[in-house]
């Protein structure tokens, strides 16, 4: 059974969630994973998401269910549920878990309780278990509506990264490829502080140049974090660190920087 492994699971019908299964339309058959039965109905039935991704149509070749034993069959398992359940989840999903599977982390944070990176606690909870993460500047709604992106899937295997990416890969959408999976989800985690900081600067009126400096100092303080945990240096100056500071930063689409707005 392990070795025919062959689908893809998506945890998490959100509106990431949802976007990536609309930009992984590939001949698999894929499957999304919500908590929520009425997103599941709609999904199915309507073929779209009104809740968390409206006005976007969801390809024929995708599946809603409320039940995590179905994705008991898939090869790739993307992660998109919020930082902060993903603990909760693994551990309902440890009895279909197969030593085949890859997961990727589409999720950033850091555990409250732990303060453990996302990979680690899945590790602990899955020993062997493959994790990737991808990141990088990124709004659902656009990956949905096809807007060119690119971003970033770090994983220690770099076969299996660069299998992650062909996968995600498409005329709209651009994932390269790295190892560092301790920068690329430190990135990820540390644009989000300074994007609340950027909103508020803004709601102040303390002008562009207090931006830029904000955003130019957190880079220097994202770096040294990351390389005191064992990160890259050139990640940081890469898509899930740069590019997605550049981003959250800059625009109300990012709930970080609305919350500080």
């Amino acid at each position: 059974m392990e070795n025919k492994l062959k689908n893809i699971g998506i945890i998490g019908a959100g509106a990431w969630g949802t976007a990536l299964s609309c930009i992984l339309n590939k001949k698999e058959n894929i499957t999304i994973w919500s908590y929520e039965k009425k997103t599941v109905h709609q999904i199915n039935k309507y073929r779209t998401n009104k809740t968390f991704l409206p006005n976007i149509k969801i390809p024929n070749n995708i599946s809603a269910t409320n039940n995590l034993k179905d994705l008991m069959s898939c090869k790739f398992i993307f992660i998109c549920v919020p930082s902060q359940f993903i603990k909760k989840i693994i551990l309902k999903f440890k009895n279909f878990y197969k030593k085949d599977m890859i997961f990727v982390n589409c999720s950033k944070g850091i555990e409250h309780s732990s303060k453990l990176l996302i990979s680690d606690i899945i590790k602990k909870i899955l020993p062997g278990s493959e994790v990737a993460i991808l990141s990088g500047p990124s709004f659902a709604i656009e990956v949905a509506k096809k807007k060119p992106t690119a971003v970033t899937i770090a994983c220690k295997n770099q076969n299996n990264a660069k299998k992650l990416a062909i996968l995600l890969n498409s005329k709209n959408f651009r994932c390269y490829y790295t190892n560092d999976v301790i920068g690329v989800q430190f990135g990820g985690i540390i644009k989000n502080i300074l994007a609340i900081a950027s909103g508020i600067v803004k709601s102040q009126k303390l002008g562009s140049s207090a931006k830029a400096a904000l955003m130019t100092r957190g880079l220097s303080e994202m770096k040294r974090i990351g390389l005191a945990y064992g990160a890259k240096e050139s990640t940081f100056y890469g898509l899930s660190g740069l590019g997605d500071l550049i981003l959250t930063c800059n625009s109300e689409l990012s709930r970080n920087f609305s919350t500080g707005l």
